[in-house]
């Protein structure tokens, strides 16, 4: 009896983080600014191979993103957006060198590329 709902329990947890999971993909392309209906629509409409693929490439542009700023930097970035800004919005507010900008524009170009092949 304790392992049959043990079982159930474990089932249930495992069936809302895929929904959780699946939720947290569609905030991710929503701090980057696009609408969140229509990331949620698209969202739904993805393998979860595509989904995969595309957080992996949020993830790998967040990364980098933390990679070029300084520490006081990523605190404030990570203020901002927790504030409700997108990540556009969070980058902008930020004192950046103009080598770190270029930097960041690159690596914000990159991964709209590759988010752009993957849903293709």
């Amino acid at each position: 009896m304790v392992t049959k709902l043990t079982k159930g329990l474990i089932l249930l947890l495992y069936i809302i983080t895929i929904y959780l999971s699946s939720n947290s993909v569609a905030w991710a392309d929503d701090v980057v600014g696009t609408n969140s209906k229509s990331v949620v629509t698209e969202v739904r409409e993805l393998t979860p191979q595509k989904r995969q693929q595309l957080q992996a490439i949020r993830q790998k542009r967040n990364r980098e993103i933390k990679a070029v700023l300084n520490p006081e930097q990523i605190e404030s970035l990570s203020r901002n957006i927790r504030r409700g800004d997108n990540l556009n919005q969070a980058l902008r507010k930020l004192k950046l060198e103009p080598q770190q900008q270029k930097l960041i524009d690159t690596i914000v170009q990159l991964s709209d590329l590759k988010t752009q092949a993957a849903r293709n």
